[in-house]
Formats: C-alpha cells, structure tokens, sequence
C-alpha cells in the first residue's frame, strides 16, 4: 500500500495537472484549431515507464517529464490517490459518465485479484491510472500502466539493464554492499513479476506490453530520451495537435 502522503501535497499535485490542461486548452481555443483529441483533448498523449530496478529507469521518467512539461506519477503517488477519496474523486471529476462506465468495464475484464479488497484498491488505482491517460499530458511510472493504457495514444517503455550492472547501481545509491545490493534487485524483479502477472495475468518481459524496450546498459540517457521523442512524436494525437 501507499505511504502516507499530505492531503494537500496530492491536491497541489493534481491542480497543477489540471490547470496544465486548462491552459493548453485555452491555446488551442484562441488560435481556433480544431479538437482533435490530442495535447489538450480527451486522449493522451502520455508516456508509461516500466523499470528493472536499478536499471535507470527512474531517472529517464523524471527527465522525460521535465522536457515534456508534463506532470509525473509514480507508484507511491498513484497509490495514495487511489487510497484517499477525496483526491481520487478531484481526478476522476469531469470525465463523461460513459467513459467511466467503459473504464470500469474494462478493469473488470482485465484485473483478476485474489481478494475482494484487494479488486477495490485495483480498480480504484486503475481507474485513477486510466483517467491521467486519458486526459494526457503525464508521464506514469510504474503500476502495470503499460497493461492499461493503449499504445496508440502514447508511448509505453519498458527500460532494462544487465543484472550485474543494476546490481551495481543499487549498491552506489543505497550506499550497500553487494550481497544486499543484489538482494534488493532480486526482490524487486520478483515482486514486480508477481504484481503483473496476479493482477493482469501478463509477463511483465513480454516485449509486445511496450513500444520501446531500452537497454540502458548499451545506450546514453539522450539516446533513450530521443527515442521516446521519436516514437511520440509519430503519434497521430501528437501530429494532429502540431497541425
């Protein structure tokens, strides 16, 4: 479960996306473009990072989110919004009542938990997680969001990295020796497998869950960053919204 996040640490987080939309909204209304569904409209774009702990993955979502100007959710905020009501309601407010309907349809279809608590916390956090892509404009890390999200509205990554090569990444910033360094990354493997595979039924190394799958152990941070540009900018929600 999510850590204990400050209630209004979550609201500043989720009116600062809110009102990044609003203000791309009103951009596309004074130069009288059409809605097309992209930047501004109802679907996407958006970007999804899946991470081999310690494999560098945290940091390219952090820059990735930095270029982009887009707000970035990782596991711990996205568990706290889907734990707290009152935030959770603040995201999902706005959207059409039939979209939610297809939303909740769809989890139901996809998530396969094994207790009735544990489908509560599930669907709320899916429907947090499909709500953010829906709207756009966000970088997700982590939660199985590639499982939820449809590629051809953003750009879902998986990054990699050889195991002794994470190993030696998590030893540095964790300031550990290597036996609880490679412990860490073991766990991690381990415990991430498991979430995807109890709760979509998915191999979390399944190539066709992303559109990019980046060895970071063979490529620079600028590399993969202009990769991920690359691929988001042959969207048809991206080249819509820059016409």
């Amino acid at each position: 479960m999510a850590k204990t996040h400050d209630l209004s640490h979550l609201d500043a987080l989720v009116d600062r996306h809110m009102n990044l939309r609003e203000v791309r909204n009103r951009i596309r209304t004074e130069d009288s473009r059409p809605d097309t569904g992209t930047a501004a409209g109802p679907d996407g774009p958006f970007v999804t990072v899946s991470r081999q702990y310690g494999s560098g993955g945290t940091a390219l979502a952090a820059r990735l989110s930095l270029e982009l100007g887009w707000q970035l959710f990782n596991k711990e905020i996205l568990e706290a919004i889907a734990e707290n009501a009152h935030t959770r309601i603040r995201v999902l407010n706005g959207m059409d009542e039939h979209l939610i309907g297809r939303i909740e349809e769809f989890i139901n279809h996809l998530i396969v938990p094994e207790s009735i608590n544990q489908f509560a916390f599930i669907k709320e956090m899916s429907q947090v997680i499909l709500t953010l892509g829906h709207r756009g404009n966000v970088v997700i890390l982590g939660r199985g969001a590639n499982w939820l999200l449809a590629g051809d509205a953003g750009v879902r990554i998986r990054t990699v990295a050889p195991l002794e090569r994470r190993i030696e990444a998590v030893a540095q910033r964790k300031d550990a020796d290597r036996n609880e360094a490679e412990r860490l990354v073991v766990e991690s493997d381990r415990s991430t497998a498991g979430f995807v595979q109890k709760i979509f039924g998915r191999d979390v190394d399944d190539p066709l869950g992303y559109d990019l799958v980046l060895n970071l152990d063979r490529m620079s941070e600028d590399a993969a960053v202009a990769a991920v540009h690359s691929v988001l900018h042959r969207l048809p929600v991206w080249q819509m919204a820059a016409q």
